[in-house]
């Protein structure tokens, strides 16, 4: 079967999904590698946006994790076309505020229920943050709950009149 090289893969039978999924493995691994060899064990961790790099890290793996588990899979539905690309290259960047925001959920839950301020360095955060990544819908399910039982629900129609 002939394909068109200007179309973008998407199709389970595409020749092309391959080799996306062999250059997203090398750059996950790649950034995996440097950012552990920089941050990794350092007594300093350094924070972007109030946020340890290591649950970016976390998050970042769970966004690149996500786009490799679904090209990965023969069954499961894939973006079409450009639509692909914009998706590959989308989903580990929110994956990241995503794995972000829900830090900061898991956080704010964890120092109500046990009223420390010494939570920052436990490691099951780094795990909220990888699933926050790699299960969008659940994250911002839960992004959305919190935010609503701490602010109340919010008319959108009336805000905008």
């Amino acid at each position: 079967m002939e394909m068109d090289p200007l179309t973008p893969p998407g199709d389970d039978t595409d020749p092309r999904i391959l080799p996306l999924v062999i250059a997203y493995v090398i750059v996950l691994v790649a950034v995996l590698t440097v950012v552990s060899w920089l941050i990794w064990n350092r007594k300093d961790m350094p924070f972007i946006m109030f946020v340890p790099v290591a649950i970016l890290e976390w998050a970042f793996a769970g966004g690149m994790v996500a786009v490799i588990y679904r090209l990965a899979s023969p069954g499961l539905t894939k973006p079409k076309g450009r639509q692909l690309y914009a998706w590959a290259i989308g989903r580990p960047i929110t994956g990241v505020f995503l794995g972000a925001v829900v830090y900061f959920v898991a956080l704010a839950a964890a120092k109500l229920l046990a009223g420390t301020d010494t939570l920052g360095d436990s490691l099951w955060l780094n795990v909220i943050a990888f699933f926050g990544a790699f299960r969008q819908d659940l994250s911002i399910r839960a992004a959305s709950s919190f935010f609503v039982s701490k602010m109340g629900e919010r008319d959108e129609e009336k805000e905008f009149e």
